[in-house]
């Protein structure tokens, strides 16, 4: 019987062994696992935060164009009607009025030779 407790004590001992270099290894990979998580978490960060930077970049070119739009003159469509008011007499060879569309907006047209040009833009 003895030799049976023998091979008994002896694959307990085998057994531990392996338990403690199964464990090692299961810790290894726990260590591999949580280092590719923080890669892979700052990856994530880097890639979250250039896409703030562009819509940030976006959003704030959208504001500057909305800002910038209430600066130009709206166009005169076709069929839109436009008040005309009395302005100086024209000087030898040149045209004046001045023009007001139906958003409020006016200014004065210059002619020479046929050709118009704005002098003054003033929004009422």
């Amino acid at each position: 019987m003895s030799s049976i407790e023998q091979q008994l004590g002896e694959l307990k001992a085998r057994l531990d062994e392996l338990t403690t270099d199964e464990m090692k290894l299961i810790k290894e990979l726990e260590q591999a696992l949580i280092k590719a998580d923080n890669q892979l978490q700052n990856e994530i960060d880097q890639v979250f935060s250039s896409h703030l930077q562009r819509r940030e970049c976006l959003a704030s070119s959208l504001v500057n164009l909305a800002r910038n739009l209430g600066r130009l003159p709206a166009p005169r469509p076709e069929a839109a009607s436009l008040d005309y008011s009395a302005s100086p007499p024209p000087q030898e060879g040149q045209q004046r009025e001045t023009l007001a569309n139906s958003n409020g907006e006016t200014w004065k047209l210059s002619q020479n030779d046929g050709q118009y040009s704005i002098e003054d833009l003033k929004l009422v």
